[in-house]
């Protein structure tokens, strides 16, 4: 996943106006390709990678290795299940692809539900 989410990771990272915002999360973050990636452009922005607690391992040594794991966490969880963690910015990568119309609009109405007024989604 880290080679398909490269480009729009450098892509969000440059075109969309971090400065106003202070924390994300990227939802299915895989090896946490968009975490590192948004963490080392803008050094104020803290983050959470979030996915099935078997990726823990993977992404928390890729996010060691790229040298942002002082503001990038991984959370273990379902996105179908409870409520998403709080955060400013919402990225939800190749993902919404997956499931049908009912339950993407389950997963965006609980990432809009998870963001504070202004906050913003990011779908690619």
């Amino acid at each position: 996943m880290s080679g398909i989410s490269a480009g729009a990771a450098h892509a969000i990272a440059a075109n969309f106006p971090w400065r106003d915002y202070m924390t994300f999360i990227d939802l299915g973050s895989a090896q946490g390709m968009v975490p590192a990636t948004l963490a080392r452009a803008h050094p104020h922005l803290s983050g959470i990678g979030f996915d099935i607690p078997s990726v823990k391992p993977v992404f928390e040594e890729f996010i060691a290795h790229q040298r942002v794991s002082d503001r990038v966490r991984f959370q273990s969880g379902n996105f179908f299940e409870g409520t998403l963690p709080k955060a400013d910015v919402i990225v939800i990568g190749h993902i919404l692809h997956d499931w049908d119309l009912a339950q993407k609009k389950v997963l965006l109405s609980k990432a809009f539900d998870a963001l504070p007024k202004g906050g913003a989604v990011i779908v690619l």
